[in-house]
């Protein structure tokens, strides 16, 4: 008879690993190489079970004496015959199969931010990620470099870039086993990306807000900006995590990263409130002195400061004298 069937066989993780349409009925399902539709699975029989349609038009699964037998997915115990419609799962050995007639509805069409748009394309690539990593290491080397004084100072500026590159790409690893489990990518260089652009703008943001809060010591809304700035770039890191891990709609991803900031917004909103002792009197300046790093300016030795100080006493005691 014919009528078209579509037999999906699904692993022990029920992950599709063949589709295959019949189009004409009987059809025999087994390991033999004479089957309609060959298992590669040494548990199912050569000959398993049989699809066939009745006198009545209704499509039938017919055991045909298999060691194994077979098992309906909501029932326990084998069957030798069951009626099929469209979503039904059978266990044949440690192999699993699902029946679909041609009209089954399918889910909406997802759409792929990764393949839209030639900014999103630039900014999920691999050469731009692997650059903002490197751009990363050499800022917090050279960070490091300035805030040390000893002689090996350089080495140890190094080792301190590459231990804070470590903990991030932790945080990216983090990130890149979930993409795995979700979408069988792991996509860790891009996720490091990621992380490290978060990173370098929180930087670049800590030191511009420390030098305005110096040189305007009047204004004191830095730290509110500061920490502003702070959750903004991780609701932009989130949001290209979330980007590369799932496949959900933009609107949904905004939904999530927003929903997600504000909570954590809300916890620390609680715990400042919390730890607020009104009885503890604070400074109403609480600006910090911002001077160049003493690796910026130049030095000189002793014995320069010492003839300079010298000039310096003979000038200030002629002043002296005319007055």
């Amino acid at each position: 008879m014919t009528r078209i069937v579509y037999v999906e066989v699904l692993d022990e993780r029920l992950r599709l690993k063949q589709r295959v349409r019949l189009d004409r009925l009987p059809a025999v399902i087994g390991r033999g190489y004479d089957s309609d539709v060959i298992l590669d699975d040494p548990y199912v029989s050569p000959a398993h079970l049989r699809i066939m349609v009745d006198e009545n038009g209704t499509l039938l699964a017919e055991d045909l004496q298999s060691l194994n037998g077979v098992h309906e997915a909501s029932r326990t115990g084998a069957v030798a015959r069951l009626e099929l419609r469209s979503g039904t799962r059978l266990g044949v050995g440690r192999t699993t199969l699902r029946f679909f007639d041609p009209e089954h509805p399918v889910a909406a069409t997802l759409a792929d931010a990764r393949t839209r748009g030639g900014e999103r394309r630039q900014l999920f690539s691999t050469r731009i990620s692997v650059a903002l990593t490197l751009v990363a290491l050499a800022l917090f080397i050279v960070l490091a470099f300035l805030g040390n004084s000893e002689k090996a100072g350089f080495t140890q500026s190094v080792t301190a870039g590459l231990l804070i590159i470590s903990g991030l790409a932790v945080w990216a690893g983090c990130w890149s086993l979930a993409n795995r489990l979700v979408s069988h990518r792991f996509n860790f260089t891009l996720h490091l990306g990621i992380t490290a652009t978060a990173a370098i703008v929180l930087i670049i943001a800590s030191h511009l807000s420390q030098w305005l809060d110096f040189l305007i010591p009047a204004a004191d809304g830095f730290p509110v900006i500061d920490a502003s700035v702070g959750l903004i770039v991780f609701g932009g890191a989130l949001y290209g995590h979330l980007l590369l891990v799932t496949s959900l709609a933009h609107r949904v991803l905004w939904r999530s990263t927003v929903a997600v900031t504000g909570a954590i917004v809300g916890l620390i909103v609680l715990s400042v409130y919390a730890t607020d002792d009104p009885s503890v009197s604070q400074l109403p300046f609480s600006s910090t002195l911002k001077p160049l790093h003493p690796r910026l300016v130049r030095t000189i030795s002793l014995d320069e400061f010492t003839d300079a100080a010298s000039v310096l006493k003979e000038r200030a005691d002629e002043v002296a004298l005319e007055k």
